[in-house]
């Protein structure tokens, strides 16, 4: 679309747990829902051995 301007939000981790370290991304328009990215966090984490 021309002359359209767009706002894409997004959030991202990067955890280190002992040795390991894992990045997690999320991006949406027009925004992200923050409770629902620390649950994608919480749970990564919790798989990371």
């Amino acid at each position: 679309m021309k002359g359209a301007h767009y706002t894409v939000m997004s959030y991202y981790a990067v955890v280190r747990k002992g040795s390991v370290i894992f990045a997690v991304l999320e991006t949406d328009y027009p925004s992200v829902s923050l409770s629902q990215f620390r649950g994608f966090v919480v749970r990564a984490y919790a798989k990371v051995k």
